[in-house]
C-alpha cells in the first residue's frame, strides 16, 4: 500500500513533465514563426525607406542637373543674342557709315558741278563782256557720240564730210562721230541759235560756240578770230530772244531745249516770214513790231506743244 502510493506522485510528475515539454515543444514553432515574422517585417521597412531615400537623392541630383543644363542653355542663348546684337549694331553702323560717305561724295560732286557751271557761266559772262546773251551747252571738242542729232545738216568741204547742228560741228570717227572745230573756210547757210554780232571796225563777225563767221553771198563761212576791239550790236539773235524764257515741264536737258529752240525758231520763221537772225530793210517800225509779235506767238506756241511754259 506505501509502495502504490509512493508510485503515483512519481506517475504524475512524470505526466507532468511530458506535458510540459509536450506544450513547450508545441508553443516554440510558434514563437520562432512569430518572431520570423515580425523580424522580415523591420528590415523591409528600413530598406522601403532607404530606397525611397535614395529615390529623393537621385531625383535632386537629376533635377540639378536639369537645371544646370538649363542655365547653361539660357547663358549660351544670351551669349549669342548678345554677339547677333553686337554683330548687328556693327553692322548698323557700318551702313551709316557707308551711307554718310556716300552723302559726302555725292554733296562735295554737286558741289563741284555747280562750281564747275558757275566757272563756265562766268567765263562766258566774262568773253560776251556781261552781255544778257543766251547760255548754251555745247559738247566739249573731242567727245564722241554714237548718233547724229536729228535735224543736222551734211557738208561737204574739200572732199570731206563734216556734220553741222546748233553750233556743234562733227566729223566722222569709224562708226561714230566726233566732236571738233571746223576747218576755216567752211560754209554754212544759217547761223546757229544764240549767236551774238561782233562789230570790230567795218566788219561784223558771228560768234556761237568759239567758231567766228562772216557774212559771204547767201550764207556764213567760218574765219579765223579776228584782231581788235571788239563792239557788240544790239540787233543779234540773242538779244532780240531775251523776251522769250522756256521752262522745260518735263525734265529736258539743256542740249534738248537748245534744239527745241532752234526747231522752232525754224518754223516760226517759215510760219511768219519773220527771222530775228536777219535785219529786214525797207520795213517799217510798226510791220516790223507786227512780224515779231506773230514770230513770238508763233515760237511759244511750238514751245508749249513740245513741253515748256512760255513767258
Amino acid at each position: 500500500m506505501s509502495k502504490a502510493m509512493d508510485f503515483q506522485p512519481a506517475r504524475i510528475a512524470l505526466i507532468g513533465a511530458v506535458l510540459f515539454g509536450a506544450i513547450a515543444a508545441g508553443t516554440a514553432p510558434l514563437a520562432r514563426a512569430d518572431d520570423g515574422d515580425r523580424r522580415p517585417s523591420f528590415r523591409s521597412d528600413d530598406r522601403q525607406e532607404r530606397r525611397e531615400v535614395r529615390t529623393e537623392s537621385r531625383q535632386e541630383r537629376r533635377e540639378g542637373r536639369t537645371e544646370s543644363r538649363q542655365d547653361r542653355r539660357e547663358g549660351r542663348t544670351d551669349s549669342r543674342q548678345e554677339r547677333r546684337d553686337a554683330r548687328s549694331e556693327a553692322r548698323q553702323e557700318t551702313r551709316q557709315d557707308r551711307r554718310e560717305v556716300r552723302t559726302d561724295v555725292r554733296q562735295d560732286r554737286r558741289e563741284d558741278r555747280r562750281d564747275l557751271r558757275s566757272e563756265r557761266r562766268d567765263n562766258r559772262i566774262e568773253f560776251r563782256q556781261d552781255r544778257a546773251a543766251e547760255h548754251r551747252y555745247y559738247p566739249h571738242r573731242g567727245a564722241v557720240i554714237q548718233a547724229l542729232p536729228h535735224g543736222h545738216r551734211m557738208i561737204n568741204y574739200r572732199n570731206t564730210r563734216y556734220y553741222f547742228d546748233n553750233g556743234v560741228w562733227y566729223r566722222p570717227f569709224g562708226a561714230s562721230f566726233v566732236v571738233i572745230a571746223p576747218p576755216i573756210g567752211i560754209f554754212v547757210p544759217v547761223l546757229p541759235l544764240g549767236y551774238i554780232t561782233m562789230q570790230i571796225g567795218s566788219n561784223a563777225y558771228y560768234v556761237a560756240n568759239d567758231v567766228y563767221y562772216a557774212r559771204r553771198g547767201d550764207g556764213y563761212v567760218v574765219v579765223e578770230p579776228p584782231e581788235g576791239n571788239a563792239a557788240y550790236s544790239v540787233d543779234d539773235y540773242s538779244a532780240g530772244q531775251e523776251q522769250i524764257f522756256i521752262y522745260p515741264r518735263k525734265g529736258q536737258s539743256e542740249q534738248q531745249q537748245a534744239r527745241d529752240r532752234y526747231e522752232c525758231h525754224s518754223w516760226a520763221r517759215d510760219q511768219t516770214g519773220f527771222d530775228p537772225t536777219r535785219q529786214m530793210a525797207d520795213i517799217s517800225s510798226a510791220q516790223l513790231d507786227a512780224l515779231r509779235s506773230d514770230y513770238h506767238r508763233a515760237m511759244g506756241a511750238c514751245l508749249d506743244a513740245r513741253g515748256y511754259t512760255v513767258r
